[in-house]
């Protein structure tokens, strides 16, 4: 397409795109990797061009990229848009954040997300020169157009990458210090966690994770940023299944993990459903350590393949999982950092097909 990106120096990225343009796509492959959609998002934002729209995604973040911007590329005359977020979902908060930065009009984002992630993505766009207020609220306002300029930004570190490693802390009863790190973003994860027995030590930019007998049981409600979003209930699914006692995990989401949810119950942990106030609540009772077991694990997605690789690690054997193929792009060198730990994880987790492509398949068909 034009563009360039580079690496300029150790863990530095310059990327170029002057001379980006949609002539021919052929090159791009669609996958569903949230990464993508926000790169398809900032191209049908800069282009105008609906075949960015990916038929896969959502409906409501479809009709919201196409209120914003016509489809033949031209700005709707309006000196001000608001558009509302049923729920402060990150995706759809960074993909019209994206859009809302190259249109020419005030945009008001209500009932945003407020993750860390949305308020370094508005740091950057007002280092390159645009102007977004609000980040880290439930509204941010942004005013865009062609007013980019060169921006140097250093971005913050990945706040759920540093919580896989306290989680694989907690069910291997290990010790672990991570640096480099932004402890206030994972406040509400290093709470829990400490109701659940890990001993926490906060430091100023590193925290210290030491785990030494059965987590506790604990009621464990999920909420948006600054509270405990819910992307880390398979972590804790994970954890509160090792839990000394019955737990509860509230969350109406927790569906979506099947995969963490059946290998779990397969392995003999109790799990339940019941509602409470319209919420699905999953009773756990908890068990002493995860069996070793011959059967493929098959996960879905990047968070729930974190979530089987913690099961597999608090194993003392050998455990196959498949469908991997999300893991390098949601989580960079992750299997080569759990490795450095102590971990022994081999296979291939940068393919588009399944490390074994038999095996997953028949793992496939038993969890479908």
């Amino acid at each position: 397409m034009g563009g360039e990106a580079f690496f300029s120096g150790k863990n530095v990225v310059s990327v170029n795109c002057r001379k980006l343009n949609c002539n021919d796509l052929s090159c791009i492959r669609v996958e569903e990797s949230k990464i993508r959609r926000y790169i398809f998002s900032a191209l049908y934002a800069r282009f105008g061009d609906r075949q960015f729209i990916d038929a896969r995604l959502n409906p409501e973040i479809r009709n919201a990229l196409d209120n914003v911007i016509r489809i033949n590329g031209q700005i709707e005359h309006r000196q001000k848009q608001k558009i509302f977020f049923n729920d402060p979902s990150i995706t759809l908060t960074i993909q019209l954040l994206l859009v809302a930065a190259t249109t020419p009009v005030q945009t008001e984002l209500i009932n945003a997300s407020r993750d860390p992630c949305v308020v370094a993505l508005a740091d950057f766009l007002n280092t390159a020169g645009i102007y977004a207020k609000g980040a880290g609220t439930d509204k941010i306002t942004v005013s865009g157009g062609n007013n980019f300029r060169e921006a140097v930004y250093e971005n913050i570190p990945d706040y759920i990458e540093v919580s896989v490693f306290i989680f694989a802390s907690m069910v291997t009863k290990g010790y672990v210090k991570i640096k480099n790190i932004i402890p206030c973003h994972l406040r509400a994860v290093l709470h829990k966690c400490e109701e659940l027995g890990a001993e926490i030590t906060v430091l100023d930019n590193a925290v210290i994770v030491e785990m030494n007998e059965r987590p506790k049981a604990a009621r464990i409600d999920f909420s948006p940023f600054p509270c405990l979003p819910d992307y880390y209930s398979p972590l804790f699914l994970v954890v509160s299944g090792l839990a000394r006692g019955t737990g509860t995990l509230c969350n109406d989401g927790l569906q979506d993990y099947f995969s963490v949810l059946k290998c779990l119950k397969d392995m003999g942990v109790g799990i339940g459903f019941s509602a409470d106030g319209g919420v699905c609540v999953t009773v756990i009772d908890g068990m002493e350590k995860y069996p070793l077991s011959d059967d493929m694990l098959y996960s879905e997605g990047a968070i729930s393949c974190i979530a089987l690789i913690l099961i597999m690690l608090s194993i003392n054997g050998r455990n196959f999982l498949c469908n991997c193929k999300d893991l390098d792009s949601a989580f960079s060198r992750i299997v080569q950092k759990l490795n450095s730990i102590g971990a022994f994880i081999t296979g291939r987790t940068d393919q588009t097909k399944d490390l074994h492509d038999h095996a997953a398949e028949e793992a496939k068909r038993k969890y479908s």
